[in-house]
Protein backbone atom coordinates (compact mmCIF):
# COMPACT_ATOMS: atom_id res chain seq x y z
CA UNK A 1 0.00 0.00 0.00
CA UNK A 2 1.47 3.51 -1.03
CA UNK A 3 0.12 6.93 -0.51
CA UNK A 4 0.98 9.84 -3.23
CA UNK A 5 -0.32 13.67 -3.04
CA UNK A 6 -0.25 16.19 -5.79
CA UNK A 7 -0.91 19.70 -6.25
CA UNK A 8 -1.78 21.64 -9.43
CA UNK A 9 -1.95 25.37 -8.62
CA UNK A 10 -3.99 26.38 -5.57
CA UNK A 11 -7.54 24.23 -5.70
CA UNK A 12 -6.66 21.15 -8.12
CA UNK A 13 -5.11 18.02 -5.95
CA UNK A 14 -4.83 13.99 -6.75
CA UNK A 15 -4.38 11.54 -4.32
CA UNK A 16 -3.47 7.89 -5.35
CA UNK A 17 -3.61 5.16 -2.96
CA UNK A 18 -1.84 2.74 -4.63
CA UNK A 19 -3.53 -1.07 -3.13
CA UNK A 20 -2.42 -4.75 -2.90
CA UNK A 21 -5.07 -6.30 -3.86
CA UNK A 22 -6.78 -8.62 -0.99
CA UNK A 23 -9.96 -9.80 0.61
CA UNK A 24 -7.59 -10.00 4.11
CA UNK A 25 -5.95 -7.28 4.12
CA UNK A 26 -7.87 -5.34 7.44
CA UNK A 27 -5.42 -2.89 7.73
CA UNK A 28 -5.49 -1.56 4.08
CA UNK A 29 -8.77 -1.19 4.66
CA UNK A 30 -8.89 1.03 7.31
CA UNK A 31 -6.37 2.81 5.73
CA UNK A 32 -8.06 3.36 2.72
CA UNK A 33 -11.44 4.09 4.70
CA UNK A 34 -9.38 7.35 7.17
CA UNK A 35 -7.99 8.65 3.75
CA UNK A 36 -10.96 8.90 1.93
CA UNK A 37 -12.73 10.75 4.87
CA UNK A 38 -9.68 12.98 5.49
CA UNK A 39 -9.50 13.67 1.64
CA UNK A 40 -12.72 14.19 1.08
CA UNK A 41 -12.93 13.89 -3.04
CA UNK A 42 -15.11 15.02 -5.22
CA UNK A 43 -14.68 12.39 -7.46
CA UNK A 44 -13.15 8.82 -7.11
CA UNK A 45 -11.64 6.86 -9.98
CA UNK A 46 -11.59 3.31 -9.18
CA UNK A 47 -10.47 0.03 -11.46
CA UNK A 48 -11.79 -3.19 -11.61
CA UNK A 49 -15.52 -2.47 -13.01
CA UNK A 50 -16.25 -1.59 -9.44
CA UNK A 51 -17.77 1.60 -9.62
CA UNK A 52 -20.88 -0.87 -11.54
CA UNK A 53 -20.85 -2.98 -8.11
CA UNK A 54 -23.52 -3.10 -6.08
CA UNK A 55 -22.90 -4.43 -2.19
CA UNK A 56 -25.94 -5.08 0.61
CA UNK A 57 -23.10 -4.83 3.85
CA UNK A 58 -19.73 -3.72 4.47
CA UNK A 59 -19.33 -7.26 5.42
CA UNK A 60 -19.69 -8.57 1.76
CA UNK A 61 -18.07 -5.59 0.26
CA UNK A 62 -14.90 -6.57 2.20
CA UNK A 63 -15.10 -10.17 0.75
CA UNK A 64 -14.41 -8.74 -2.42
CA UNK A 65 -11.34 -7.00 -1.18
CA UNK A 66 -10.26 -3.11 -0.64
CA UNK A 67 -12.03 -2.39 -4.44
CA UNK A 68 -15.03 -4.04 -3.09
CA UNK A 69 -15.15 -1.89 0.26
CA UNK A 70 -14.29 1.35 -1.69
CA UNK A 71 -17.34 1.23 -3.88
CA UNK A 72 -19.42 0.40 -1.05
CA UNK A 73 -18.11 3.02 1.25
CA UNK A 74 -17.97 5.57 -1.87
CA UNK A 75 -21.47 4.55 -2.44
CA UNK A 76 -23.22 4.91 1.30
CA UNK A 77 -21.19 8.38 1.33
CA UNK A 78 -22.43 9.77 -1.74
CA UNK A 79 -18.79 10.35 -3.55
CA UNK A 80 -19.01 10.49 -7.09
CA UNK A 81 -17.94 7.22 -8.14
CA UNK A 82 -16.08 6.66 -11.68
CA UNK A 83 -14.17 3.33 -13.32
CA UNK A 84 -10.70 4.56 -14.26
CA UNK A 85 -10.20 1.27 -16.80
CA UNK A 86 -10.61 2.07 -20.58
CA UNK A 87 -13.89 0.05 -21.59
CA UNK A 88 -13.36 -3.61 -22.10
CA UNK A 89 -14.21 -3.34 -26.27
CA UNK A 90 -11.11 -0.81 -26.59
CA UNK A 91 -9.19 -3.44 -24.61
CA UNK A 92 -10.16 -6.26 -26.67
CA UNK A 93 -9.60 -4.13 -29.73
CA UNK A 94 -6.19 -2.70 -28.49
CA UNK A 95 -4.94 -6.40 -28.03
CA UNK A 96 -6.55 -7.41 -31.53
CA UNK A 97 -4.98 -4.89 -32.97
CA UNK A 98 -1.49 -5.98 -32.08
CA UNK A 99 -2.10 -9.74 -31.85
CA UNK A 100 -5.03 -10.13 -33.80
CA UNK A 101 -8.50 -12.07 -33.02
CA UNK A 102 -7.98 -15.74 -32.13
CA UNK A 103 -5.36 -14.26 -29.08
CA UNK A 104 -7.24 -11.07 -27.85
CA UNK A 105 -10.34 -13.60 -27.53
CA UNK A 106 -8.37 -16.32 -25.91
CA UNK A 107 -6.76 -13.89 -23.56
CA UNK A 108 -10.05 -12.20 -22.82
CA UNK A 109 -12.15 -15.76 -22.40
CA UNK A 110 -9.23 -17.01 -20.25
CA UNK A 111 -8.90 -14.16 -17.89
CA UNK A 112 -12.60 -13.35 -17.25
CA UNK A 113 -12.93 -17.31 -16.46
CA UNK A 114 -10.26 -17.54 -14.20
CA UNK A 115 -12.12 -13.96 -12.55
CA UNK A 116 -15.28 -15.01 -12.71
CA UNK A 117 -14.85 -18.30 -10.66
CA UNK A 118 -12.86 -16.20 -8.25
CA UNK A 119 -15.88 -14.37 -7.49
CA UNK A 120 -18.11 -17.34 -7.70
CA UNK A 121 -20.03 -16.30 -10.56
CA UNK A 122 -19.32 -19.27 -12.37
CA UNK A 123 -18.37 -22.92 -11.98
CA UNK A 124 -15.14 -24.37 -13.16
CA UNK A 125 -16.93 -26.18 -15.69
CA UNK A 126 -18.12 -26.03 -19.70
CA UNK A 127 -21.17 -24.02 -18.45
CA UNK A 128 -19.11 -21.27 -16.67
CA UNK A 129 -16.49 -21.31 -20.06
CA UNK A 130 -19.56 -21.07 -22.05
CA UNK A 131 -20.79 -17.65 -19.81
CA UNK A 132 -17.13 -16.05 -19.99
CA UNK A 133 -17.23 -16.91 -23.93
CA UNK A 134 -21.02 -15.22 -23.74
CA UNK A 135 -19.41 -12.12 -21.83
CA UNK A 136 -16.90 -11.45 -24.39
CA UNK A 137 -18.85 -12.10 -27.37
CA UNK A 138 -21.31 -9.38 -25.85
CA UNK A 139 -18.94 -7.15 -24.93
CA UNK A 140 -17.13 -6.98 -28.29
CA UNK A 141 -20.81 -7.35 -29.98
CA UNK A 142 -19.87 -9.38 -32.62
CA UNK A 143 -22.06 -12.63 -33.40
CA UNK A 144 -18.63 -14.63 -34.39
CA UNK A 145 -19.64 -17.92 -34.84
CA UNK A 146 -15.82 -18.59 -34.49
CA UNK A 147 -16.19 -17.97 -30.71
CA UNK A 148 -17.47 -21.38 -28.81
CA UNK A 149 -15.79 -23.94 -26.60
CA UNK A 150 -14.03 -25.48 -29.27
CA UNK A 151 -12.30 -23.04 -30.72
CA UNK A 152 -11.33 -21.72 -27.57
CA UNK A 153 -9.49 -25.14 -26.60
CA UNK A 154 -8.06 -24.88 -30.29
CA UNK A 155 -6.40 -21.30 -29.42
CA UNK A 156 -5.15 -22.17 -26.19
CA UNK A 157 -3.47 -25.60 -27.14
CA UNK A 158 -1.66 -23.42 -29.90
CA UNK A 159 -0.53 -20.53 -27.57
CA UNK A 160 -0.04 -23.43 -24.58
CA UNK A 161 0.87 -26.45 -26.11
CA UNK A 162 -1.33 -28.74 -24.13
CA UNK A 163 -4.73 -29.02 -23.62
CA UNK A 164 -7.36 -27.24 -21.64
CA UNK A 165 -8.48 -28.94 -18.13
CA UNK A 166 -11.06 -27.38 -16.38
CA UNK A 167 -9.16 -29.22 -13.59
CA UNK A 168 -6.49 -26.98 -13.17
CA UNK A 169 -6.11 -23.38 -12.01
CA UNK A 170 -5.26 -20.62 -14.71
CA UNK A 171 -6.06 -17.24 -12.80
CA UNK A 172 -2.11 -16.42 -13.32
CA UNK A 173 -2.33 -17.22 -17.31
CA UNK A 174 -3.13 -14.57 -18.91
CA UNK A 175 -1.81 -11.75 -16.41
CA UNK A 176 2.43 -10.62 -15.67
CA UNK A 177 1.98 -13.82 -13.60
CA UNK A 178 1.97 -15.88 -16.81
CA UNK A 179 5.00 -18.19 -17.84
CA UNK A 180 3.98 -17.62 -21.03
CA UNK A 181 6.15 -14.51 -22.77
CA UNK A 182 3.15 -14.05 -25.51
CA UNK A 183 0.86 -13.48 -22.82
CA UNK A 184 2.98 -11.29 -19.92
CA UNK A 185 3.82 -9.62 -23.23
CA UNK A 186 0.62 -8.77 -23.99
CA UNK A 187 -0.27 -8.29 -20.32
CA UNK A 188 1.95 -5.93 -19.80
CA UNK A 189 0.92 -3.69 -22.90
CA UNK A 190 -2.73 -3.78 -21.76
CA UNK A 191 -1.22 -2.38 -18.66
CA UNK A 192 0.56 0.68 -19.97
CA UNK A 193 -2.43 0.83 -22.72
CA UNK A 194 -4.84 1.12 -19.32
CA UNK A 195 -2.60 3.64 -17.42
CA UNK A 196 -2.26 5.60 -20.68
CA UNK A 197 -6.05 5.89 -20.58
CA UNK A 198 -6.54 6.82 -16.60
CA UNK A 199 -3.79 9.34 -16.88
CA UNK A 200 -5.57 10.97 -19.69
CA UNK A 201 -9.10 10.79 -17.83
CA UNK A 202 -7.66 12.38 -14.70
CA UNK A 203 -6.89 15.38 -16.40
CA UNK A 204 -9.95 15.66 -18.48
CA UNK A 205 -11.47 15.25 -15.24
CA UNK A 206 -9.26 18.46 -13.58
CA UNK A 207 -11.23 20.61 -16.04
CA UNK A 208 -14.75 20.22 -13.37
CA UNK A 209 -13.24 18.18 -10.68
CA UNK A 210 -10.83 19.68 -7.56
CA UNK A 211 -10.09 16.71 -5.75
CA UNK A 212 -9.96 13.35 -7.29
CA UNK A 213 -9.19 10.15 -5.27
CA UNK A 214 -7.62 7.32 -7.45
CA UNK A 215 -7.46 3.64 -6.32
CA UNK A 216 -4.92 1.58 -8.50
CA UNK A 217 -3.10 -1.76 -8.04
CA UNK A 218 0.33 -0.65 -6.50
CA UNK A 219 2.14 -2.40 -9.49
CA UNK A 220 0.86 0.93 -11.08
CA UNK A 221 2.61 3.14 -9.09
CA UNK A 222 6.15 3.77 -10.75
CA UNK A 223 4.54 4.86 -14.02
CA UNK A 224 2.58 7.36 -12.37
CA UNK A 225 5.08 9.07 -10.63
CA UNK A 226 7.20 9.33 -13.52
CA UNK A 227 3.73 11.18 -15.36
CA UNK A 228 2.83 12.90 -12.52
CA UNK A 229 5.87 14.16 -11.78
CA UNK A 230 6.59 15.89 -15.25
CA UNK A 231 3.20 17.26 -15.07
CA UNK A 232 2.67 18.53 -11.96
CA UNK A 233 6.03 18.98 -10.14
Amino acid sequence: MSVLNYSLGKNKKILFFGVNHSNSDFLQIKNLKDNLVKFNPDLILIEGGFERANFETEKESISQGELGFASYFSKRNNFELLGNDPPEKDSINFLNSIYGGNFSFLYFVLRNFSYFISIKKISSDEKGLLFAIEDFVNTFNEDIPLFSIQKFKEFFFTIFKKPFSFKENYSSYASSLSQNKKMKQATKRLSLFRDFYMFNKILNSLKEKDRIFIIKGESHLEIFKRYFKDFFE
